[in-house]
């Protein structure tokens, strides 16, 4: 008797707990922090970034020095239906340095970049070239990339970057948005709705540090590839994502 009460306490206080839980952080975060694919940023493990330099270096100078131009020219647009120009999307706040670039519906589907840039905020722009749409996240102004690499992320097998038609990229079923990976990993992290509706282009995920998701819409469902655009020192110029 004594034993079935004991019992029957105890399934009381788990279930008071998980009501209150449940109250405190509303059903969408706990589902997410129970049942999601991916980790917090303190289970990372160590992943070495992958210099791997990119088959289309070729494509990739001839979309940069469109963007050149269309910067030189001063043609930035804040329309974002303009095609004939570039689009400054947003300003991308980074307090950590670390770069999330995913799905604005399902932020779970990738993980962060292994390369890591200088904390700061830096301007985020749509461009369509001859070589297709593009979406830079520029570093440093006025610098000309002596090489381009994969942008690789963790858990990405340097077997499949390595080949012509590799598993990797940005899985993309809508959007893709641009974040710092230490502020927000998980779908339960922002909320996306005034994107969706186009109220914004983005959304403040830490009012604590300002750090920001900045979308932009590169079209279409599948995987668009994302490369660094770095100097001779081997610094990150820029970091691309683009759907060629």
């Amino acid at each position: 008797m004594k034993n079935k009460t004991m019992v029957i306490i105890g399934v009381v206080v788990l279930v008071a707990v998980v009501c209150i839980a449940f109250l405190r952080y509303g059903v969408s975060k706990l589902t997410s922090a129970l049942f999601s694919s991916k980790f917090p940023p303190v289970t990372w493990g160590y992943e070495p970034v992958q210099e791997i330099a990119s088959r289309n270096q070729e494509t990739l100078n001839g979309m940069w020095n469109s963007f050149r131009e269309f910067m030189e020219a001063s043609k930035v647009s804040e329309n974002p239906e303009d095609s004939e120009s570039l689009v400054k999307v947003g300003t991308l706040v980074l307090p950590t340095g670390a770069i999330l670039a995913t799905d604005l519906n399902f932020v779970d589907d990738n993980f962060p970049f292994r390369r890591q840039v200088m904390p700061g905020k830096y301007s985020v722009y749509e461009a369509r070239t001859a070589q297709g749409k593009v979406a830079v996240v520029l570093f440093m102004p006025g610098q000309k990339p002596n090489v381009w690499v994969i942008a690789d992320a963790f858990g990405d097998d340097p077997a499949d970057l390595k080949k012509t038609n590799g598993l990797w990229g940005i899985s993309v079923d809508s959007s893709v948005i641009f974040v710092d990976a230490m502020v927000c990993t998980r779908q339960s992290s922002f909320d996306p709705r005034p994107i969706i509706n186009q109220k914004t282009s983005s959304v403040v995920v830490d009012p604590r540090t300002g750090a920001n998701v900045v979308c932009v819409n590169l079209g279409g469902v599948g995987v668009c590839k994302a490369y660094w655009a770095l100097d001779e020192a081997g610094q990150a110029i820029a970091l691309v994502a683009t759907d060629f």
